[in-house]
């Protein structure tokens, strides 16, 4: 099949001067280009062999039907409609910007007027005080903590016993299907490879295509793909590899939950029963089964800072291999977290001593780097990984010299966000703001409970926040999982330590987390109502298990709904024999890609 820009409608090796362009940016248009081609196949199916683009003379122009493809309606933003006959138009409408169920002009409407609704009848029953005297009968244990149903010990490790397996069940229900239905991505292929060569021989290699032996461009590090590297070895199987890394995430959060139990003493059954919600709770999650980065190195950054106050050298080793050895974005959530500290703490001697501890774990990697960079040695690797962040299209630093505004509205209609619906936009824009106010206004009580790390969290936040909405010109879905993960997580131990103590915040925060519910949507509407009536008519401190059961209850509803409505899919046991021959050879990448 000839690859054509999308943009440009030209071949990519007739583009001028394309093969005298640099390697990075050949690489980036070829996953540009499989970007967009993935978006246009998602919807209208594989691009036929020998296809041209059409583009309509005129408003009377009229598509020839195709009798093989099956139709296809579609929308766009402002509510207009079409139903596509053929793989030609189905590429022309989607390239206006319609698609299959895309949020329009009415929804929204349709949203603010039930959120109206909503808001009028909470009034209502503010003002007739209707449930007052109903959650003033809620009949609690002695110590008013605890609902008298799950004060025994052995009720509540007898509902655990229950609950887990449950919702093991179908969170693997869930992932397993998405690991089956998600198209092949190069970045899986690139991280799965180069990882596999790292465990077994230290080579940290994907092949010459992306630049050979710890090539600058292998952005994903070892700590990413443990668990599908272990998958890939037993089965040599992507979809095993997939579900294994899936596990692997699971058993990073878990350690970690383990251990600030250890520190700070208190329950955390919640925590445990939320660990795999939080996973597929996080916007775009299949990356974890992709095997790439963000969300792994992010929940070793997120419980380091949580960790800081009282094992402050562990915390830094944890820091520095979320960066080194698992994504270097990571870099900036600690400049915010290691500058807010340095100027509340004013402490040179300490500073410097960080700073040694933090370069422990680059040892060993720049010792590697040295003896198998094929480029040159450490030096080379640090100089072309200054060159590799600078150039790099995501940065920001290389972009056009145009005024504030035009560039923060040029880089928002060239990059992923249009194609993100309103639920995606609400959360990855409005919602890390709400989070952070949630976050300064309960800053007494966290640092009273964790240690002095408001401000530092504060500081990760909005360096990273920032960087995303007005440098990074491709708004890439991933990446918002550097501070996506930080929110979600922070906002489950807040409820977990119960360190919230308005009613206002605490319904908030649920309200929060309610708003990363993928499969269902009215599940978030009606549970930020229920929140709202079951913590405003009671006592903060006693709402606590309630809203807890409630909230676990809501979630399990949630990824239990795809089991019922899920259509079949690949083989589990799908073997591409060429990978199981050779993972780097050009054989095996190639026949990934036509998966």
């Amino acid at each position: 099949m000839e690859k054509f820009n999308l943009i440009s409608e030209k071949p990519l090796w007739a583009l001028e001067n394309f093969g005298k362009t640099s390697f990075f940016t050949r690489f980036s248009y070829y996953r540009k280009y499989l970007m967009e081609t993935s978006i246009i196949e998602n919807i209208c199916g594989k691009i036929p062999e020998g296809f041209e683009k059409v583009t309509p003379t005129g408003s009377s122009y009229i598509f020839e039907n195709d009798p093989n493809f099956l139709p296809i309606n579609l929308n766009d933003f402002l509510g207009r409609a079409a139903t596509v006959n053929s793989f030609t138009e189905c590429f022309y409408y989607v390239e206006l910007g319609f698609g299959p169920g895309n949020t329009t002009i009415f929804d929204y409407g349709l949203y603010i007027a039930g959120l109206g609704l909503i808001g009028f009848l909470i009034y209502k029953t503010i003002k007739n005080k209707i449930f007052q005297k109903l959650y003033k009968k809620t009949r609690y244990s002695d110590k008013g903590n605890d609902l008298k149903f799950v004060k025994s010990k052995k009720v509540k490790n007898f509902l655990i016993a229950l609950f887990l397996p449950t919702q093991a069940y179908f969170l693997y229900d869930i992932v397993r299907t998405k690991a089956l239905i998600i198209p092949s991505f190069i970045d899986e292929y690139i991280t799965i490879t180069s990882n596999v060569n790292f465990f077994k021989s230290l080579d940290f290699n994907a092949g010459n295509f992306i630049g050979g032996n710890y090539s600058v461009h292998l952005t994903s590090g070892p700590i990413s793909a443990i668990g599908s590297v272990l998958g890939w070895n037993i089965t040599n199987k992507f979809i095993i590899a997939r579900l294994s890394n899936f596990l692997w995430i699971i058993v990073i959060q878990l350690i970690f939950v383990y251990l600030i139990q250890k520190i700070y003493k208190v329950d955390v059954n919640f925590l445990i029963l939320t660990t795999g919600f939080l996973m597929v709770l996080i916007p775009w999650w299949q990356g974890s089964l992709y095997s790439i980065g963000e969300i792994p190195s992010m929940l070793i950054f997120t419980n380091a800072i949580f960790l800081f106050p009282k094992y402050r050298k562990l915390s830094l080793i944890l820091f520095s291999v979320s960066i080194i050895y698992g994504k270097l974005l990571n870099l900036v959530l600690f400049a915010g977290f290691f500058i807010a500290k340095q100027i509340s703490e004013k402490d040179l001697k300490k500073m410097l001593n960080d700073l040694l501890i933090l370069f422990i774990p680059l040892v060993p990697w720049l010792a590697l780097v040295h003896f198998k960079y094929e480029n040159g040695n450490a030096i080379n690797y640090l100089l072309d990984q200054f060159n590799f962040v600078l150039n790099h299209q995501s940065s920001g630093v290389n972009e056009e010299s145009l005024s504030f505004i035009d560039s923060f509205i040029s880089s928002l209609n060239n990059s992923e966000f249009v194609n993100w619906n309103f639920y995606d936009r609400t959360r990855l824009v409005l919602i890390p703001l709400i989070f952070i106010i949630i976050l300064l206004r309960n800053k007494n009580s966290i640092d009273s409970f964790f240690g002095n790390i408001t401000i530092p969290i504060f500081s990760s936040v909005s360096f990273i926040y920032l960087w995303f909405w007005f440098l990074n010109s491709t708004k890439w879905m991933r990446h918002t999982q550097h501070f996506t993960v930080i929110v979600l997580v922070v906002c489950l131990y807040l409820i977990n330590f119960k360190v919230l103590t308005r009613k206002v915040d605490l319904i908030l925060t649920l309200s929060l987390l309610s708003f990363y519910i993928e499969n269902n949507k009215n599940l978030i509407y009606l549970s930020i109502i229920v929140y709202f009536m079951l913590i405003y008519f009671t006592n903060t401190n006693k709402s606590y298990t309630s809203v807890k059961i409630l909230f676990l209850l809501i979630l399990l509803i949630d990824i239990s709904l795809p089991y019922f409505e899920k259509e079949k899919a690949r083989d589990i046991h799908e073997t591409i024999e060429e990978c199981s021959l050779s993972l780097i050879s050009d054989e095996c990448r190639n026949k990934y890609l036509e998966n």
